[in-house]
């Protein structure tokens, strides 16, 4: 998976996350599409990608899809940001030696805001 970079018609830099085809991934494209539509700063559209693209790497890795995830996948997506390396089933009781600090992990958590609280609210309601 890889974020990539194209000009629009009007000649603008814009961004897409594609999967290992180089496909671009649906889902993305149409929120990124929409945040483009509401005149959204491309660097601000650049990083909604990169940051759905460790989502859907996270998804990937679990097997699953956007549309099939619980809350406990949610739990462990902010687990899986600090510690990638590392098997998703296992919660490390060590604090130390995280990939990412929590600024990051906040910032990428409020990013992919919009599908996990749609998500989050489907589970809720079940």
């Amino acid at each position: 998976m890889k974020v990539v970079k194209v000009q629009n018609l009007e000649g603008k830099e814009r961004y897409f996350v594609a999967d290992d085809n180089g496909d671009p991934i649906e889902s993305v494209l149409k929120f990124i599409k929409f945040k483009d539509n509401l005149n959204y700063a491309r660097n601000t559209l650049k990083r909604y990608c990169e940051h759905l693209k460790l989502y859907y790497e996270y998804l990937e890795y679990i097997g699953k899809s956007f549309t099939e995830i619980t809350i406990d996948d949610l739990s462990l997506f902010v687990n899986w940001l600090q510690k990638p390396n590392i098997k998703v089933k296992i919660i490390a009781f060590d604090k130390t030696n995280k990939f990412r600090c929590s600024r990051t992990i906040n910032s990428i958590v409020n990013d992919n805001d919009l599908s996990i609280n749609e998500k989050i609210d489907t589970l809720v309601a079940e």
